[in-house]
Parts: C-alpha cells; sequence; structure tokens
C-alpha cells in the first residue's frame, strides 16, 4: 500500500467518525469529502468514481452533509435525481421508440387478426341463419331443412325394411360409360342422314361443295338424332321415377296415370320408327353391297334391336335409379353437407387465426419485457446509479438506491394495450361457431 492510499484510507476513516452521535440524532454538523487520492484516480480513469460523474459525486455528497436525514432505500435526494435524471430520460426515450416502433406494428398485426376473426364470426352467424333452398323451389330454415331430411330419411328407411325396392339407387353410376353408350348410337344416325341425303363420301373429301354441304347437314342431323333420342328417354324415365309405386310399378290409374300411359306409347313409338328407320338403312346398304340377303336381315334386325335396346337402357337407368323422397333427400343432403363444410372452414380458418394471434400476442409480451429490462439496465448499470451508489457508501448508506420509475405515456398505452389484446384473445380461445340445428 502506497503511502498516497494509507493517507486516502485514513482520511475516509476519520470522515466516518463524524457520522457518530452519542445520542443516534441526526447529525447535520457532517463534513464528509471524498478523498483526495481518489478524486485522482477517478480523474486519470483508475476510479473508483466514474470520470465523467466526479463534479456529480462530489456535489451529492455534498448534499448529503447538508440533510437532516440520510436517504432511505425508497427515495432519492434531489440532486441524486440530478444525477439519475438524464439517463432516466433516456430510457425512457428508448420506451418510446420502442412502443412507436416494434410493439405498435405488432399490436397493429394482432389487431388485423382480430378483425380477421371477426369477420369470420360474422360469416358464421350470417351463414347460420341463412334460409336454404327446399326440393321444391321453397325457403327454409336450417333447423326445418334437417327436419325435412330426417323425415325422408325415415321414410325410406321404412319402406326398405317392409321389402319395397322403390328407393334403390345405382351406387355404381358412372357418367361417363352412359355418355359413352350414348354416343354409341351416333354412328347409326349417321349413316341414315348419309343415305336420305345421298351422301357421295368420296367427292365430300375431294372437295365438292355441294357433297361437303350435305355431309356436313348429315352430321348436325345425326348428332341432333343422338342427343335428342337419349334425352327423351332419360327425361321420361325420370318423370315417370316420381310416381312409382312401393313395388317399382307405375300407378296407371288417374288422370296422371293415364299421362304416363300417353307418354309410354309416345316414347315407345318413337322407339320403333327409329329402329325401323335403323334396320331399313342397313338392309338397303347390304343389298347396294350385294351382301347375302340372309346377313343383311340378320345386321338390320341386329342394330335395330342394339339402339332400341340404348333407348330402354337409358330410361330405365333414371327410372330404377331412387324415388321421389331419394331425389329430395339428395337434395337436402347436398345442401345440409355443403353449409356443414361451408361452417367447419370457417372455423377451420378462425381455429388457425386464434393460435396465430396467441403467437403474436406472446412475441408482443417478449417485446414488452425486453423494452422494460433494457430500459432498467439503461439506467441501473448506468455512470450515474454507479456514482450515486458511492456517495452514499462514503456515508456508509448501506440502503440501495430505488428502482427507477418511468413515465412514457406512449409505452403505458402500448401495455394497456396489450393487456386488452390478451383478455380479448382469451375470450375468443373459450367461443366457437358450430351449428346448433
Amino acid at each position: 500500500m502506497t503511502d498516497m492510499d494509507r493517507f486516502a484510507t485514513d482520511d475516509f476513516d476519520r470522515e466516518l467518525e463524524q457520522l457518530q452521535t452519542t445520542n443516534g440524532t441526526p447529525n447535520r454538523s457532517r463534513n464528509i469529502k471524498i478523498p483526495a487520492g481518489q478524486k485522482f484516480t477517478s480523474v486519470i480513469g483508475l476510479g473508483p468514481i466514474p470520470w465523467t460523474k466526479i463534479v456529480k459525486t462530489c456535489a451529492t455528497v455534498a448534499e448529503y452533509n447538508r440533510l437532516d436525514n440520510l436517504p432511505a432505500r425508497e427515495d432519492l435526494t434531489l440532486m441524486e435525481q440530478v444525477v439519475r435524471s438524464p439517463q432516466i430520460a433516456r430510457a425512457e426515450g428508448g420506451l418510446e421508440k420502442a412502443a412507436r416502433g416494434p410493439i405498435a406494428g405488432r399490436i397493429g398485426s394482432i389487431k388485423k387478426i382480430f378483425a380477421q376473426i371477426n369477420m369470420i364470426d360474422a360469416m358464421i352467424v350470417l351463414l347460420t341463419g341463412r334460409p336454404m333452398i327446399g326440393p321444391d323451389g321453397e325457403q327454409l330454415t336450417p333447423a326445418a331443412a334437417a327436419d325435412k331430411h330426417q323425415q325422408l330419411l325415415e321414410v325410406i328407411d321404412g319402406h326398405r325394411v317392409n321389402g319395397s325396392t322403390k328407393h334403390t339407387t345405382d351406387r355404381t353410376r358412372r357418367k361417363g360409360i352412359e355418355t359413352g353408350l350414348v354416343a354409341l348410337d351416333f354412328p347409326l344416325f349417321l349413316l341414315a342422314m348419309i343415305g336420305l341425303l345421298n351422301v357421295n363420301i368420296i367427292l365430300a373429301f375431294s372437295g365438292n361443295s355441294g357433297h361437303i354441304w350435305k355431309l356436313t347437314t348429315a352430321v348436325l342431323f345425326a348428332v341432333f338424332g343422338t342427343l335428342l333420342y337419349a334425352y327423351l328417354n332419360r327425361a321420361t324415365g325420370r318423370r315417370h321415377r316420381r310416381h312409382k309405386t312401393l313395388a317399382s310399378t307405375l300407378d296407371h290409374t288417374g288422370t296422371v296415370g293415364r299421362r304416363i300411359i300417353a307418354e309410354q306409347i309416345a316414347l315407345g313409338a318413337i322407339t320403333v320408327f327409329v329402329v325401323l328407320v335403323m334396320g331399313i338403312r342397313i338392309y338397303l346398304e347390304g343389298l347396294a353391297a350385294e351382301a347375302p340377303f340372309a346377313l343383311a336381315i340378320t345386321l338390320a334386325v341386329l342394330f335395330g334391336l342394339l339402339i332400341g335396346y340404348s333407348g330402354y337402357l337409358n330410361y330405365m337407368a333414371e327410372y330404377e335409379n331412387g324415388s321421389e323422397e331419394t331425389e329430395q333427400l339428395r337434395h337436402l343432403s347436398g345442401q345440409l353437407t355443403h353449409r356443414a363444410d361451408h361452417i367447419e372452414s370457417l372455423n377451420t380458418q378462425r381455429e388457425e387465426l386464434v393460435e396465430n394471434a396467441g403467437i403474436q400476442i406472446a412475441a408482443l409480451i417478449r417485446d414488452i419485457l425486453d423494452a422494460e429490462e433494457h430500459a432498467l439496465r439503461t439506467v441501473t448499470a448506468s455512470t450515474a446509479d454507479r456514482a450515486i451508489i458511492l456517495a452514499r457508501s462514503y456515508h456508509a448508506l448501506s440502503a440501495r438506491i430505488p428502482a427507477p420509475s418511468f413515465d412514457a405515456k406512449m409505452f403505458a398505452l402500448t401495455v394497456e394495450q396489450a393487456g386488452d389484446l390478451t383478455e380479448h384473445h382469451k375470450i375468443l380461445r373459450t367461443t366457437s361457431h358450430f351449428p346448433t340445428d
């Protein structure tokens, strides 16, 4: 230990003795000073006082000498407040900057998510109460549609239990195959139209305009005839399906029954004429080609029966595919399923947004805590607080200085908003929107 250090220590001990009184009452005759040696070492940067705070530390020590009572842990003297005020201002500036920057952006993102959730909630409420279209075009509430669906299901199940085949549907129906079978009629219709219009295929493909026009007309009429023939059979089968009995037969009684008979006669006559046209055309082509008579007759009958049977299959494909009740049930099922799927999809989106909002709120809270911790370190780890602590130590005060408090209005507002957002998020997590029909 050098002579200077020994001198500084002796001087410091002597000044501490001045604080002692015989009766423990405040001593206003204190005259404690910072040892000169410590001032010198602090000036050259060796401490213990931060060299930028030597003057303020001396002023603080001098203020203690003037006080009736030395400051307690929870108090700051006026000079201590002055020493600390630049760091407080710096910390408050950091809080305000954080509040207006990343924290404000995070709050804005959370509010946008909540707005999306509110929109989804409004859509779900609107969809839940939106009327549905019944099988006959009537408007039904979702509850009424569900009740009607259940009633139809009970009726159909009751008939099936009693052995009725009225409601049997084709579960393996393939639209593509049925369309392909319809298209097989086209060559026969085209052959008949080519013979009727006397089209010369060779001249048509050689560029003869007259025969090109005839061939085009034949193709158009063949397409029209194929589609119309298939449509008539299917449409008639679909109409007759509505009047099936429990035994899958048609009820021919009454006005409706007589109309059904007339439609069956008309459809049968059309089929007969189509069969005759195709059979005669095949027969004439066979004679023109000098084919054997038996072969020409056989092919004519065969192709006539094929096109007639294709019409029958088209008719029965619709007639035997369910009933009026199953058609209504299918319509209501589609409506109810679409509605339930839509609501479920919206609820899934809502749950994802609620979870995302929770992640953002957690990040917001971390940002706030980081900003508060940084502000606290800005003050407590500063040279100003070190100077205050040293000034108190010269007066043998063991009480540490109080934690800093900040007056950052924008930051306080963001903290309040974070609390409101957190509470709102708790409410969103406990609520859901599912159909309650």
